[in-house]
């Protein structure tokens, strides 16, 4: 799981690089933006954000998303993230991720 620092939302990594949220955490045009960062180290005490080490955020890619922002049961986002411009890596290769099923 990683920050959506834009929107202040989390992110669920999936097994093909993907990334699952709420599709509240988008803008009316369902852009996302920004870059999704793991590791993320406490605020400070007078309650400024702290970002990721840049080795651990990644580029969200314009255009790659799909949403719904319907409410209860329609509210859903997805979309992919770059390589860390640092590593190289793909976040879900680094971070890794959680496997989806069709059934239990």
């Amino acid at each position: 799981m990683g920050r959506l620092f834009r929107g202040g939302c989390t992110g669920w990594l999936i097994s093909n690089g993907g990334v699952l949220t709420a599709g509240h955490c988008t803008n009316d045009s369902g852009d996302i933006g920004g870059v999704l960062e793991f590791n993320v180290p406490t605020s400070s005490s007078n309650g400024v954000t702290a970002w990721a080490d840049p080795a651990d955020q990644y580029p969200i890619v314009a255009g790659s998303e799909a949403f719904q922002n319907n409410g209860l049961g329609e509210d859903w986002a997805q979309f992919r993230v770059g390589t860390n411009t640092q590593t190289g890596l793909r976040a879900h290769i680094v971070q890794g991720f959680f496997r989806l099923a069709d059934s239990l």
